[in-house]
């Protein structure tokens, strides 16, 4: 038997092996040159979609990496800026809201007329004795009771000057009792109102975390610091309260 090897290859024959057939066995070669080639660009492109999973994997290990880290640390920090952006703004609204209900949308010098027009609303349906004012707004409350009674075309009643009230005070008397329509009461109920106000804005915020609650419980109390310093001015002007 005549064995002949061409690389792993091996032909058995029981005869001799022609040169033809001889020359026919150098495809052998060939093909498994070929068979290698064919295999190291599969092995080659395995490896490159291999790198290029890993890359993606990381790419999205990554991204995914860095959306935990700012939900993590950014995400409160942005939702307490988002929600003091808020709070001012309905903070601002309640106070200006509640001023325009007490002074109204009026220039400083109508401030007198407009609560003169709150006490007459208040006092429909008693009898209107007098209005006490001070000494020093006398003159001028008795031209806006003129003007408002030929406006009305109606008469209002008499103004008196009482020495004993401090300058903005304005006291009607009816036949069932004493409407105080000074500017301080009013300043009064509206320290309390935005206090309420405030209170109940602040509540609706209480859902974020720890830090942020922190946060709004400073600007909490500036804010009711704040109020508590306007509330002062008109005690120390005229020397504690007054009605």
């Amino acid at each position: 038997m005549l064995i002949c090897r061409k690389g792993e290859w091996r032909v058995e024959s029981d005869g001799y092996v022609s040169s033809a057939e001889l020359c026919g066995l150098e495809g052998l070669r060939e093909v498994e040159a070929s068979r290698a080639r064919d295999a190291e660009y599969a092995s080659a492109c395995l490896a490159q979609r291999a790198r290029a999973l890993k890359r993606r994997a990381w790419r999205r290990g990554y991204d995914a990496g860095r959306e935990a880290a700012l939900h993590e640390f950014l995400a409160p920090s942005a939702a307490a800026s988002f929600a003091s952006r808020c709070l001012e703004e309905r903070l601002a609204g309640v106070a200006l809201e509640a001023i325009v209900e007490i002074v109204g949308e009026l220039p400083a010098g109508m401030l007198l007329r407009n609560r003169l027009r709150r006490c007459i609303g208040a006092s429909r349906t008693q009898q209107v004795l007098s209005v006490r004012v001070s000494a020093d707004d006398c003159e001028e409350t008795q031209r806006i009771v003129s003007a408002l009674e030929h406006e009305l075309d109606v008469p209002l009643f008499v103004v008196l000057a009482d020495a004993g009230l401090p300058p903005h005070s304005l006291v009607i008397e009816t036949e069932r009792g004493v409407i105080d329509g000074s500017l301080t009461p009013q300043l009064r109920a509206l320290e309390r109102g935005m206090r309420d106000a405030i209170a109940a804005v602040l509540d609706e915020y209480r859902y974020i975390d720890g830090e942020s609650a922190k946060k709004f419980a400073v600007v909490e109390s500036g804010l009711r610091d704040v109020i508590d310093v306007l509330a002062r001015p008109c005690e120390m002007q005229y020397g504690g309260d007054f009605k």
